[in-house]
């Protein structure tokens, strides 16, 4: 009789808003594309456009928050990737403006499911501001460390660094040519082809394959008249190639997603993976094309190999530990963006004297100039 009176089913995102003094859930982690088209379009047309991106999670938190209605308490177990995500920090930005203030009350709750799961979770807490609980969270160390580092020294792209994600090629690997497929190819269009797998020792790896890169030294695509040789390869693939969404009727359809300009001409480089356990740059002194799970940093005042140096030295771990997303087994999504918030002062900034101690071959001439700029011991390579 008290199930039958206190249970109702119904579709919590469409359901009218009732109140509650406590909201308890585990929100589904679905991403918004995944959803069919109707059944986006009602949940859009029902909530707050901040709650309709990324993944369904944050529409259930918000409208958990409409039942607590400013006084009651809201808990949930979810997928801790929203809280990384600009989407996620979009939310938060706008709960707050209401009145509500996040709190993540277990960072990482030790076996929350009865099957294993491929992403972390987190239980998270929302109270009004004003009846915030105490307490600290298990980064928050790491945040303090890397907010004072960041406000000391700035970041790595105030340092005058440039960050790019290795070009989107499209097609699958179609585009990727071994030995056999590139001989009939002009060189001049190729390009040595660099994935995360050749990121195994202090220097990348060449794996032999190549990158079919269709464009002039403008970043244009070529024209097929000009490269019969390309053209002969291109004609074999037309049929996939010109299928894709992002070719235009009458377009250049033999091109890739992503232009490749002149500036992955530019070397050397840093070469980042974006899925790791521990972030570490990789020199890349070759004109080589990344895939686009890597990150490339060219610096405009840093001696590169200075730079990578002082990165695997902590600098990157810290950002790593304070601000990116933690997968299974230890391992970090460090996106474009944690990136770009590595802690790093301008070259010319740093006094002579230091400058040449960064560059000691010596590892505690280094180690003690680190200590002194940044306020711990590097990291052992």
């Amino acid at each position: 009789m008290l199930s039958t009176r206190w249970v109702r089913k119904a579709d919590f995102l469409l359901a009218e808003v009732g109140q509650a003094s406590h909201v308890v859930a585990n929100p589904p982690y679905v991403r918004w594309s995944k959803l069919p088209k109707s059944l986006a379009s009602a949940y859009r047309l029902a909530l707050r456009q901040t709650a309709t991106r990324g993944d369904l999670a944050v529409a259930f938190i918000d409208r958990m928050l409409d039942w607590a209605d400013g006084h009651g308490s809201v808990v949930a177990l979810v997928s801790d990737r929203w809280m990384f995500a600009q989407y996620g920090a979009a939310f938060v930005e706008e709960i707050a403006a209401r009145g509500w203030a996040l709190n993540v009350l277990e960072e990482r709750p030790s076996a929350p499911f009865i099957r294993d799961v491929g992403a972390y979770s987190a239980i998270v807490g929302f109270w009004p501001v004003k009846r915030r609980p105490s307490g600290g969270v298990a980064r928050r160390d790491q945040r303090e460390i890397h907010a004072e580092l960041v406000g000391r020294h700035g970041t790595i792209e105030g340092a005058g660094c440039v960050i790019r994600v290795g070009p989107a090629l499209g097609c699958g690997r179609t585009y990727i040519l071994d030995e056999t497929a590139s001989a009939g190819v002009e060189p001049e269009i190729l390009r040595p082809y660099l994935a995360r797998g050749d990121l195994a020792g202090p220097k990348p790896r060449s794996s032999g394959l190549m990158v079919a890169c269709p464009y002039d030294v403008r970043g244009k695509p070529i024209d097929l008249q000009d490269w019969p040789g390309f053209a002969r390869w291109a004609e074999q693939h037309r049929a996939a190639l010109s299928s894709r969404s992002c070719v235009r009727p009458d377009g250049a359809w033999w091109r890739t997603i992503d232009a490749i300009g002149p500036q992955w001409m530019v070397s050397p480089k840093l070469i980042v993976p974006e899925l790791c356990q521990r972030p570490k740059a990789f020199l890349d002194a070759t004109t080589s094309i990344p895939a686009h799970s890597l990150y490339v940093v060219w610096s405009c005042e840093w001696p590169t190999t200075i730079l990578q140096r002082v990165l695997n030295a902590g600098l990157m771990r810290i950002t790593a530990e304070a601000c990116a997303p933690q997968l299974k087994h230890g391992y970090y999504r460090f996106y474009r963006r944690f990136l770009a918030q590595t802690p790093l002062p301008r070259w010319s900034t740093l006094h002579l004297d230091q400058q040449r101690r960064l560059a000691a071959t010596s590892n505690p001439i280094f180690a003690g100039c680190f200590e002194e700029l940044f306020g711990f011991a590097p990291d052992a390579e």
